[in-house]
């Protein structure tokens, strides 16, 4: 039944089929006609390595790989002594904010909260909490007096040293 669809004839198919190259014969299927073309030749079969061969390739050295030496590496930078801090006798810092808060606080008139802001130049006035934790490390007692139609006023009393 000829084929309608394609029309290839015998000789295009004989044509197409020996422009098809295979490098060997398959000897899975020997009567095929166009496996191979006539002057191609089955790969060369190695014999298996003895063991004095396979023995010499593995003590043949590997070719070593030239590692990159690292970069120098660059000087460290002489470190400078740092400036001994200075501690009051309360045990807080020479010019620091708490050491502020407590020196306005022992004044003989006390300070207000809008004194310890402005004292501070802190945006916000959240001072209180801070001033506490000052106080109590310094060893300094925290009062708190209100006279009628004043504001608070804050007042630290120095502890007697044990």
């Amino acid at each position: 039944m000829p084929n309608t669809e394609a029309n290839i004839t015998p000789e295009t198919a004989a044509s197409l089929v020996s422009a098809v190259k295979v490098p060997f014969k398959s000897e899975k299927f020997p009567d095929l006609s166009f496996a191979a073309p006539a002057n191609s030749e089955p790969p060369a079969q190695t014999k298996p390595a003895t063991k004095k061969q396979l023995a010499k390739k593995k003590a043949a050295p590997k070719p070593q790989t030239v590692k990159a030496k690292p970069a120098p590496k660059a000087k460290k930078a002489v470190k400078t002594a740092k400036p001994e801090i200075k501690l009051r006798p309360d045990g807080l810092r020479e010019g620091s904010a708490g050491g502020l808060l407590v020196d306005t606080v022992c004044r003989k008139q006390g300070a207000t909260h809008a004194e310890l802001v402005e004292a501070l130049g802190w945006p916000g006035g959240q001072c209180l909490p801070y001033l506490i934790r000052v106080c109590q490390k310094a060893g300094v007692r925290l009062k708190k007096e209100r006279k009628p139609g004043e504001t608070m006023r804050y007042f630290g009393i120095a502890r007697r040293s044990r």
